[in-house]
């Protein structure tokens, strides 16, 4: 055995864990890099922060950031994407197919409004994105394709699971509505939207317990109009 073939699998670990030490420390300071946007943003809205913002709000110089990210909106983004990608998580564990639909109404709003409650502000402004006009959406997609195509997938999947439980209470007898389970799903999303945004105009959120209650009750029996 040649002294080159003894010393090669050692270089080659040493190299994959420096590799990963590397990545490790990368991830972490994009990490703090979100986490301050996310105050940023929350404060000042996707359009009024500044990467000067964000950097000091994470202790790096505006000039640093583009090592981690390509401009604002990447960061604004990436941060939209963890946080769906998060809540999407908490909904997977929270949720079960074979509880009432009432417990699901209560386990999956009570998950979401407790995600996004103290970001509650932040969440209203990755909203408005959503709502942003085709010609920013358009510039978007231009820079940030995959960035946007990944949050619009993360909202289906959101959708999506909101919608099989409404599938599975229907076939248990528990809905009667002639509206299909994903426009149902879309509404119950459209709701805490709603509610997100009263809350930010109002400038506080209100107690989440009767909060959830009313959400369920108003999903459940609607109006009761006769």
């Amino acid at each position: 055995m040649t002294l080159e073939s003894e010393l090669a699998p050692s270089d080659s670990s040493a190299q994959n864990s420096k590799s990963l030490r590397e990545q490790a420390v990368r991830e972490a300071k994009c990490g703090l890099i979100l986490d301050a946007a996310l105050k940023v943003f929350s404060e000042k809205g996707l359009h009024e922060a500044r990467l000067e913002d964000i950097a000091a709000a994470a202790g790096f110089s505006k000039g640093s950031l583009y090592n981690y990210f390509t401009d604002k909106e990447d960061i604004f983004l990436q941060l939209t994407i963890r946080e769906h990608e998060r809540l999407l998580g908490r909904l997977r564990d929270v949720s079960k197919v074979s509880s009432s639909l009432r417990e699901n109404l209560e386990d999956i709003l009570g998950a979401t409004i407790e995600h996004f409650g103290d970001r509650f502000a932040f969440f209203v402004t990755a909203f408005n994105f959503r709502a942003a006009s085709p010609a920013m959406i358009g510039n978007l997609c231009k820079y940030h394709g995959s960035e946007v195509s990944r949050f619009r997938e993360l909202n289906k999947s959101i959708l999506a699971l909101v919608a099989d439980l409404f599938e599975a209470a229907r076939k248990r007898g528990e809905i009667r509505s002639s509206v299909s389970d994903s426009t149902l799903a879309r509404y119950v999303a459209s709701l805490v939207r709603g509610t997100f945004m009263d809350w930010k105009i109002n400038g506080a959120m209100e107690d989440i317990e009767p909060t959830i209650r009313d959400l369920v009750e108003f999903t459940l029996r609607g109006v009761d109009a006769q």
